[in-house]
């Protein structure tokens, strides 16, 4: 898939949370990235299929499946996107799985502004200060 300004990034933001979700824009304020939203694992996964994703932020716990089974089925089409997964209820064996599946990382919920645009930069190389 081409897009037609190529500057901006595009994020997919999954979450049934949507204050969840808005955290993360907010967070990314001002910067130069496109959000997609998707409030179950399911939506997410299609919405994958079709945009040029440049990001992921999975939810693991949505009502539909979970965060580690969005990106088991998008890594089926797509390995290339970096992923993220959040957590209300991170664990070290949780975590270790994540990474285990392909999550570039795994956070904690609350997600603070610090180290959403932290992780961020790292992963897009990129200033989001």
């Amino acid at each position: 898939m081409h897009r037609l300004n190529v500057s901006r990034k595009q994020i997919l933001l999954a979450d049934d949370d949507d204050a969840a979700r808005w955290s993360i824009r907010e967070a990314l304020d001002g910067r130069p990235f496109d959000f997609l939203e998707a409030d179950c694992g399911l939506v997410a996964v299609e919405i994958a299929r079709r945009e040029p994703i440049d990001l992921l932020f999975l939810d693991m716990n949505m009502p539909d499946i979970t965060g580690l089974d969005v990106l088991r089925r998008i890594r089926g089409f797509d390995i290339s996107i970096p992923c993220v997964l959040v957590s209300g209820a991170c664990t070290d064996a949780l975590a270790s799985q994540a990474l285990d599946e392909g999550a570039y990382t795994m956070l904690d919920k609350p997600l603070s502004v610090e180290i959403v645009r932290s992780t961020v930069r790292v992963i897009m190389r990129m200033d989001c200060e």
